[in-house]
């Protein structure tokens, strides 16, 4: 196959002639619209559409230990008893999301201090370097995301680093209508103080305020030189309540003003970008399954001659944020499964 392309005579438009074997085919002509409009990867956040769930958890408890329902989205709290999390088939009906994130308060208490209950994803430096925080050029971004409550109100939601030199941001969406799924968009100005990682370590943090106290929340609309305030002051908490739910789905973090189309990656690709950060060699849905399935990880194995050792290289399925923490599903040497 052979294309050309006179790139510097594009104008508003790319044309493309070309040979396939020995059959030609017609010239096309793209719009630029439509290769810029929507570039790929350009959510920076990962598994949006709550899909991964390598773990294979049906509910968790949640705790002040970070708790995980899906790949990349944890959940931690100080207060609340009997609270849990769990990945949920309620999807807005006129989307194509298969799933969402489901929260669910047990017996409620008002946050006082420096109580907590928060739902965050850890953004990798390396995939917001391109945002300019912390420079001159800092880009303004948007945070998209469908959203399904039994508490209606305003809530908080915002960005922040943990670096010694910190920013936080605080935006708020509002629930209108209780048990309905709702469309929210929050538009935040690029940061150009603070220090921002853009390295493997992680680089921001999106977090949404389910339950934080007093001395963890100020006031919306403008970044903060904290790195602990990022709850919203006089916000609706959703800890407060018992039995409250709150689902969501669809979130995607991206530069600009404007809120694009939800960006639905290929379900692989989906999976290599939560195996960086977190990957087990069972299967997706049961620890308990074997582990000689597609979704293994399979091990080389050797005597060396003379001792009663034997030595095993492990091949992750993609090459992982950092050196990773292994835990034995066993301590049985034949059945060699890990998570890690």
């Amino acid at each position: 196959m052979t294309t050309a392309a006179n790139l510097a005579a594009l104008g508003s438009n790319a044309s493309s002639t070309g040979t396939l074997g020995a059959s030609s085919f017609a010239s096309a002509t793209i719009p630029n619209s439509a290769l810029s409009a929507n570039p790929t990867f350009r959510n920076r956040i990962i598994n949006g559409g709550m899909v991964i769930n390598q773990r294979g958890y049906t509910s968790q408890t949640v705790s002040s230990t970070q708790q995980f329902a899906v790949d990349r989205f944890r959940v931690n709290a100080t207060i609340t008893s009997g609270s849990t999390i769990a990945q949920s088939s309620d999807v807005p009906s006129s989307q194509t999301f298969t799933n969402s994130y489901l929260v669910t308060i047990g017996t409620g208490a008002v946050p006082s201090g420096t109580d907590y209950f928060r739902f965050v994803q850890a953004i990798e430096g390396y995939n917001i370097a391109d945002f300019g925080y912390g420079t001159a050029n800092a880009k303004t971004t948007t945070l998209s995301f469908w959203i399904k409550s039994s508490v209606t109100g305003t809530y908080g939601v915002g960005l922040f680093t943990t670096n010694a030199s910190g920013s936080s941001y605080v935006g708020t969406y509002t629930i209108n209508s209780a048990n309905t799924w709702e469309y929210k968009t929050v538009t935040i100005p690029g940061d150009t103080g603070g220090t921002w990682s853009t390295d493997n370590s992680a680089g921001m943090y999106v977090c949404w305020d389910l339950g934080e106290g007093p001395t963890r929340s100020t006031t919306a609309g403008s970044w903060n030189n904290a790195t602990t305030n990022f709850g919203l002051t006089g916000g609706t908490k959703l800890a407060s309540t018992s039995g409250a739910t709150w689902y969501i789905t669809g979130v995607q973090l991206e530069v600009g003003s404007v809120a694009s189309t939800f960006e639905q990656r290929l379900y692989g690709t989906e999976l290599q970008l939560c195996q960086r950060y977190y990957t087990q060699s069972t299967t997706q849905v049961a620890a308990s399954a074997l582990y000689n399935s597609s979704y293994s990880i399979y091990y080389t194995a050797w005597n060396y001659s003379g001792t009663s050792w034997i030595g095993q290289a492990v091949y992750f399925p993609v090459t992982m944020r950092a050196i990773p923490t292994v835990t034995p599903y066993t301590s049985n040497p034949e059945i060699g499964r890990a998570h890690v």
